[in-house]
């Protein structure tokens, strides 16, 4: 027999694991800001800067921002911000070449308390939710000829990652508050969000655009309470990525990475622009879906022969998630409020399923928020609520492997007696994939010299199920799918109904 084969590309997951770092520092302030009176929030926020794989050896780098927001001597809220180093590594299963990095940062904890007036212990821990795959080639049996073999053959879909490109940009902007609004004294704290509108693919490239989102709030000069200030920067980015063309699928992702945002004084001497300097990070993954036909059975009319079996286990990628949906929650408060000055949400996916022509997603919803008591005194509040959004989809895998994250855009509330109704736009991202399973043949010999004995009847008959295949019938009576098929005049290799047929024995 002359065998040939081909190359499948399977991407491989070579490392998934949970990675945890925990934090401690202490922070003296600065002489620019005033005594603690009492602490409200402490925040943290891991930011993953770049990650690289060198050998059997992953290493990631990035920082943790602690945010702590307190109340000053006269009863006005600050922040004072501290960064620490993140630095992580850990062995992977094999040398991966070419390999694509996901990592999913996670606050666990964190708690902050006051030394002195000056002086703040945080205590904090983080997860980092680690996924590394890589390409690679695995050789199946394509075509065999001579020695009475027949073959059956498998057609299915599989996807193959084009390319994962990342880089760093940095833009620069003045933002001015609206007439109206007081001049900054300081600012409490920013909220950064980049949301992809658009992306186009040309040979070798893609065309990226985004807009960056903007909400400051700060502590104005002659008002007690802080001002909201909210701002929109258009973006954009040219990715060079080689393979990449119009039939690819893409996930185009802007992330803010840091910033840095400083108070300027106008013409008129009035701190009224804040100079933004931001470092955002781009990411592009780009997919082609093709098929795949590789032999999953054989046997020989005329020989004893043993075929070599390999299982195969794929991600076939579904869709590409890139969607807003208005997420609303209803809260309780534990006293009335006489007015909320700033409020933000976090979103964290807990799982993923089927549903009647979509995703279902359930998601816990953090909303946190600075209000003023029913004494006008500042106090932080923080709640938490379940909530189950769909996300259409065409064709939704029985058993969907969703690797989806979501940021909220914006927020809105209307506040009621010890009640806040919260409405969030919420970007939903990333892919959802179809986990492909299949046994497939590597190689196949004769075994000995040894033949199969001759059938003395030259004509058997059949009866047969619905839906039974052409090809076991074919395989348990020595003889090839297309005798069967012409003798009984069939057009498919499944039977529509139950019956009788007639298997021509091959000489």
């Amino acid at each position: 027999m002359k065998v040939t084969k081909q190359a499948v590309t399977i991407n491989e997951v070579v490392l998934e694991t949970t990675l945890e770092q925990s934090l401690e520092c202490d922070i003296v302030l600065a002489d620019y800001y005033p005594d603690i009176l009492r602490i409200l929030k402490c925040e943290i926020c891991p930011k993953i800067v770049q990650t690289n794989v060198g050998g059997e050896r992953l290493t990631i780098d990035g920082f943790v921002n602690v945010m702590v927001y307190y109340l000053s001597d006269n009863s006005q809220i600050r922040c004072c911000e501290h960064k620490i180093n993140l630095n992580k590594s850990c062995d992977l299963k094999t040398t991966a070449e070419n390999p694509v990095v996901t990592v999913r940062p996670r606050v666990d904890y964190a708690n902050c308390r006051a030394v002195n007036q000056r002086r703040l212990d945080v205590r904090g821990a983080v997860s980092l939710m680690v996924k590394v795959t890589a390409p690679r080639e695995e050789q199946f049996m394509e075509d065999a000829e001579g020695g009475g073999i027949q073959l059956c053959r498998r057609s299915f879909d599989a996807t193959d990652l084009v390319g994962c490109v990342s880089r760093q940009f940095s833009i620069e902007e003045e933002l001015e508050l609206s007439q109206g609004k007081p001049p900054i004294a300081s600012i409490i704290r920013c909220e950064l969000c980049a949301n992809t509108t658009d992306y186009k693919v040309i040979t070798g490239k893609i065309v990226a655009k985004g807009e960056l989102m903007i909400h400051t709030l700060y502590a104005a000069e002659e008002d007690p309470r802080p001002q909201v200030m909210e701002n929109t920067i258009p973006i954009s980015q040219i990715i060079d990525m080689p393979g990449v063309d119009e039939d690819c699928k893409c996930d185009v992702r802007f992330e803010p990475i840091s910033w840095d945002m400083q108070p300027q004084s106008d013409i008129d001497g009035e701190a009224r622009i804040i100079d933004a300097d931001v470092t955002l990070c781009v990411t592009a993954k780009a997919y082609r879906q093709n098929t795949v036909t590789a032999v999953s059975d054989a046997y020989s009319t005329s020989s004893v022969v043993k075929p070599s079996f390999s299982p195969i286990s794929m991600m076939q990628l579904s869709d590409v998630i890139a969607e807003k949906s208005l997420v609303k929650a209803s809260l309780d408060l534990d006293e009335d409020l006489s007015a909320i000055m700033d409020l933000w949400g976090r979103l964290e996916i807990i799982s993923c399923k089927p549903g009647e022509g979509c995703v279902a997603v359930s998601a816990k919803l953090t909303v946190c928020l600075f209000a003023m008591n029913a004494q006008n005194e500042p106090v932080y509040i923080e709640r938490a609520a379940d909530v189950n959004e769909n996300i259409s989809q065409q064709n939704v895998p029985m058993s969907p492997v969703c690797e989806l994250d979501a940021a909220v855009l914006s927020s809105a509330y209307t506040l009621s007696p010890r009640k806040v109704e919260v409405r969030c736009d919420v970007k939903f991202m990333g892919c959802v994939y179809d986990m492909v399973k299949q046994q497939l043949l590597t190689d196949i010999e004769v075994a000995g010299e040894k033949e199969k004995p001759a059938d003395d009847s030259a004509l058997t008959i059949y009866y047969a199920d619905e839906s039974e295949d052409i090809w076991d019938i074919a395989k348990r009576y020595n003889t090839s799918v297309q005798a069967v098929m012409e003798e009984n005049s069939l057009e498919d290799e499944k039977l529509k109904k139950r019956g009788m047929i007639l298997i021509p024995i091959l000489d």
